[in-house]
């Protein structure tokens, strides 16, 4: 299976995004609470909806407000998800929709659609079409079908319209589409393993995959030495060469019944049971066998499988990720591991940021500047590291204006801090151990409720101490917005606002500066048209020319200034 594009509509963080152009290999990268584990949530809520109801899945996420929890906050539409997939390699597109909403405060299907599209042109055939309850799909198996025409549909009606129409004909052989689609989803696997439900020994029993928590982890290894010798075996081989000292691992089962697991360390005579492991050997057996499954998932989703991990063994085990994709399965994976990332392909990631509340989802090859970097020679975890995957509305405004600004032989780089307490934390260690020779350094922040010539003080005396005191220090007063209100034609401009211009010379917009709300402010004129990142984008490009911002014209003749030095 491979899923080459999702669209969420108000599905929590997510109000609007689409993510296109998806790798069998995926890893989602951004801060907390950024939305990683909403986006995991997407495959999870799809999931239990197979299994038992969308009522019951929603309650499992969101739990007793179930719908209102799920959607989108300040939202009033439903929910939807869109899947665009190929279950084969060279397989039709096949397009899942699924629109959920509330009646009566209780949630509904209110359309769910399976279409194919055959090939690159044409309208896709419906395969399966259901509102609320009652519907149609196709029963003609798709590989005897060769005109639109030729489709043979069957009108059906759910128990309730609460049930997934591809739950509820997947039993039925007639409906090979959709049979299809519910044992894929049936098959997915989103890890959430826990170390200490994988170290009791389980009563006797049978598995042959690892379980989403991994509590039968003793019984997995059991299944694989006795059915698939030569993977165990390897596994085994794997493990050794990643944690000093380990020889063996069996599954062991005692008189009680009880399946419990051994480890052997070649220094000592007797094994030690699974309670006295440490937590990263535990782990990196659960992943190999997870991994090495010889059926494996047509979806793995994993959460940030550094934890408990030495950072040397993360760049083969990334590896075994992508070897796990090409065997015809799709891995998701989040981190915020750089060593981790480092053996991450450029176009394998996708980073999340928050603008006002909401999530979009970005891909790390679509930024130009990350992309020549890479070529360069940096890797992805160091520009994940040092910041060069958060976008900010700083960021987005510089550039927009600083490449129009400067000549073009100066290369910019932009590091965005995690707030003003990280900015006073490392800026001297980010300039001191920078690498690159001949740098100007320009240190850019708000001055929200403090005091402009403190703060100033304070980052001129880092970077004193970091050994370039000729960086450039400026404030914006007190926020960035307020820049922006200085230049009242920029505004109008970027947004296609009429009437916005000629208030430059009210009283408050000749001195924006002294505004204690200047962001509020500029979301009221533009009628709410302002966000942060998206307005700062738009407005970078048309900042230069004039502005009645004093520290919007300091920021300017000093970086103007700084370029011109030898």
């Amino acid at each position: 299976m491979h899923i080459e594009s999702i669209v969420l509509e108000n599905f929590r963080a997510f109000q609007n995004v689409e993510m296109k152009d998806i790798p069998r290999f995926c890893v989602i990268i951004g801060a907390n609470g950024s939305g990683k584990s909403t986006l995991f949530s997407v495959f999870e809520f799809l999931k239990e909806a197979m299994t038992s109801n969308v009522t019951i899945a929603l309650t499992k996420l969101g739990g007793g407000r179930g719908f209102q929890e799920m959607r989108s906050r300040n939202s009033t539409g439903p929910i939807r998800i869109e899947l665009k997939f190929r279950a084969e390699p060279h397989g039709p597109l096949i397009t899942y929709e699924l629109v959920i909403n509330e009646e009566n405060r209780k949630a509904c299907i209110e359309r769910e659609v399976l279409k194919y599209r055959r090939g690159s042109s044409g309208k896709p055939w419906h395969f399966l079409d259901f509102q609320r309850g009652s519907g149609s799909a196709v029963i003609n198996e798709i590989e005897n079908v060769s005109d639109a025409s030729e489709l043979e549909r069957e009108d059906q009606h759910l128990k309730s319209a609460d049930i997934l129409a591809i739950k509820g004909l997947a039993q039925f052989e007639r409906f090979p589409a959709v049979v299809a689609l519910g044992n894929l989803i049936e098959n997915w696997h989103i890890s959430d393993f826990h170390i200490q439900n994988a170290r009791p020994e389980q009563l006797t029993s049978y598995a042959e995959h690892l379980s989403r928590e991994g509590e039968n982890l003793s019984l997995v290894v059991e299944y694989l030495y006795q059915h698939h010798r030569p993977v165990f075996d390897e596994i085994i081989e794997k493990l050794k060469e990643r944690i000093p000292g380990i020889s063996n691992v069996e599954a062991k089962t005692t008189e009680e019944g009880r399946v419990l697991l051994k480890f052997q360390d070649g220094a000592f005579e007797d094994p030690f049971l699974a309670r006295y492991v440490s937590d990263g050997t535990i782990k990196m057996l659960a992943y190999l066998i997870l991994l090495y499954d010889p059926q494996p998932h047509p979806l793995l989703c994993v959460e940030e499988p550094e934890n408990q991990l030495y950072p040397s063994l993360l760049a083969e085990l990334s590896e075994e990720f992508r070897q796990y994709a090409q065997r015809g399965g799709q891995v998701f994976v989040s981190t915020h591991s750089p060593d981790f990332l480092n053996a991450i392909a450029l176009d394998e990631v996708f980073f999340l940021v928050k603008d006002q509340g909401y999530t979009q989802i970005c891909r790390a090859k679509d930024d130009p500047q990350i992309k020549a970097y890479m070529e360069a020679g940096d890797q992805m975890g160091y520009l994940w590291k040092h910041g060069f995957l958060e976008e900010r509305s700083a960021k987005a405004m510089l550039e927009g204006l600083l490449p129009r600004l400067l000549p073009e032989e100066i290369t910019l780089r932009y590091i965005v801090f995690e707030g003003k307490q990280d900015l006073e934390k490392r800026l001297e260690m980010r300039i001191k151990h920078w690498q690159t020779p001949h740098t100007r350094f320009v240190v850019l922040r708000d001055q929200d409720s403090g005091d402009c010539m403190a703060i100033k003080q304070q980052l001129v005396a880092l970077c004193y101490q970091a050994g370039q005191p000729h960086s450039l220090v400026r404030i914006a007063c007190r926020e960035l917005e307020s820049w922006y209100l200085g230049n009242l034609q920029a505004v109008e401009t970027a947004f296609g606002l009429k009437n916005i211009a000629h208030q430059q010379s009210n009283r408050k917009y000749r001195n924006p500066d002294q505004l204690n709300n200047a962001a509020q402010e500029l979301k009221l004129l533009t009628r709410q048209h302002y966000q942060k990142i998206a307005g700062s984008r738009k407005l970078g490009p048309l900042m230069i020319g004039q502005n009645t911002s004093v520290s919007f014209n300091h920021f300017i003749s000093g970086v103007r200034r700084i370029a011109a030095e030898d």
